[in-house]
């Protein structure tokens, strides 16, 4: 998805950080031929903060495997995200830390991840994306 990300698309995910849950946002800011700039602001009760720009890498594949993490499974499944069915390509990969799975849809600007699962548990989820 960050391979053809325009400035002004947004996501909007649920995540949970060491037990704290929280609201993250994700903006397009700047698009050059080489990476996207990314605005990140996370709400949390009351209180928002807004990281410094994320730079990445315009790329039109998954980072599988980061690390010293081993694929245990990729496949592509139709989910309902947000109310809408999406084809989605589900990933699980076992680390040091244990096995997590992501969801990631390319009808879904930014960076297409829909779910993050560690241990059983929902740790990000996609709330909402658009374009400004």
């Amino acid at each position: 998805p960050l391979a053809d990300a325009k400035v002004g698309e947004w996501i909007r995910f649920r995540q949970v950080v060491q037990g704290q849950e929280s609201i993250a946002t994700l903006e397009v800011l700047e698009v050059t031929e080489q990476e996207v700039v990314l605005k990140s602001t996370t709400q949390q009760g009351q209180t928002t903060l807004e990281a410094p720009p994320l730079r990445r890498k315009r790329t039109p594949t998954l980072a599988l495997g980061r690390g010293r993490a081993q694929l245990v499974r990729k496949a592509t499944e139709t989910l309902t995200i947000a109310g809408k069915e999406l084809v989605c390509t589900v990933v699980t990969q076992r680390s040091r830390r244990g096995e997590s799975t992501d969801v990631y849809c390319d009808q879904v600007p930014v960076t297409g991840l829909v779910r993050r699962m560690r241990g059983g548990e929902v740790v990000l989820e996609l709330l909402e994306w658009g374009t400004r």
